[in-house]
């Protein structure tokens, strides 16, 4: 199966460098190292993602952009003219990601707060009419949140019908959307067994619409293992809460083989694969096998992993899907 990987612009709190070199750095090292796809980070109060997306794109090739969308804090119009004009630009290297969130700063922001039930539906209507303004002529709309009258695009989107959305979503409203608007599935990373379960699901009720599926994931890599778990212990300790050493070793936070659910608190959402080089991309093949066709890979610090990742653990991935022998970098073998 083809892979695509996304590497991630973002950090926890205030720690990461926003710098225009910094970003530039990140991005051409993502290019260079294999990812298909850059995400944009969308947390409160920092840069403007659309400004960030076409500072890069300006400064890369084939690069891909994976904008957030927050329907609650911009009008689906202004939002499709800014998606169109951004794709058609950058020659269509534009994927969106539908951000329903709830709780965090961004969405405490919104100017009415409609609860979850209301936040899907919200978010339906604004998928469904952002999908209309980017494929029909002109568009009529009046909705329960929305209403547009003679609205129209140009220039239009150069990805036809328009580019792909990724909707994440574990409730049953959320896998509603997804089973009705989503390109790719988008899911925070979890046991493989439990997985398998959550794509399936999601196919089952899509029917015969595919989807792609992203799985989220951090990493931590070390020469060894056992570095590899020190250099986990040392980012919680560093960028996790002030009492995150009531959670108790790392090990006990383990959900799979180099897998841990105990970085949620300096990742997000997001489990760790923690490991070797080859322990993570064994982990990482797992999941392409079944069935997550697109993985995104973030951890610290931002531009030193991307590098290594790129070297060392991206060739091992794509190899072993091949079943083929792996020669890294200058033909040396692994």
């Amino acid at each position: 199966m083809a892979v695509e990987f996304l590497a991630t612009v973002s950090g926890p709190g205030d720690t990461f460098d926003h710098s225009a070199e910094q970003l530039t750095r990140l991005a051409r090292a993502a290019e260079a190292g294999g990812f298909g796809t850059l995400q944009i980070g969308s947390g409160a109060g920092g840069p403007d993602s659309w400004v960030i997306a076409s500072f890069l794109a300006a400064r890369t090739s084939a690069l891909r952009f994976l904008v957030p969308l927050r329907p609650g804090l911009v009008a689906p119009a202004l939002f499709a003219r800014q998606a169109s004009t951004f794709d058609d630009y950058s020659g269509g290297r534009l994927s969106l990601s539908v951000v329903a969130g709830g709780a965090r700063p961004d969405a405490q922001r919104e100017p009415i707060a409609p609860g979850q039930d209301g936040r899907y539906r919200r978010n339906r209507e604004f998928v469904s009419l952002v999908k209309r303004l980017f494929t029909e002529p002109v568009v009529d709309h009046a909705g329960e949140f929305y209403r547009v009258q003679q609205a129209s695009l140009h220039p239009r989107p150069a990805q036809r019908p328009h580019p792909p959305f990724f909707i994440a979503g574990e409730s049953s409203s959320g896998r509603a959307l997804i089973a009705e608007a989503a390109q790719v599935y988008l899911t925070d990373g979890g046991a493989p067994a439990d997985l398998a379960g959550r794509r399936a699901e999601v196919q089952l009720l899509a029917g015969d619409r595919a989807i792609g599926c992203c799985v989220s994931l951090a990493v931590v890599l070390g020469d060894t293992e056992a570095q590899a778990w020190a250099r986990a212990d040392d980012l919680r300790r560093r960028y996790g809460p002030t009492h995150a050493g009531d959670l108790g070793p790392l090990e006990r936070a383990q959900i799979g083989p180099n897998l841990s659910a105990g970085l949620r608190q300096v990742f997000g959402d997001a489990a760790a694969l923690v490991g070797t080089p080859d322990q993570v991309a064994d982990r990482i093949a797992d999941y392409v096998e079944l069935g997550y066709d697109h993985v995104q890979l973030c951890g610290l610090p931002q531009l030193e992993l991307i590098e290594q990742l790129g070297r060392e653990v991206l060739p091992r991935v794509r190899a072993r899907l091949a079943d083929q022998p792996l020669a890294l970098p200058g033909g040396q073998p692994a």
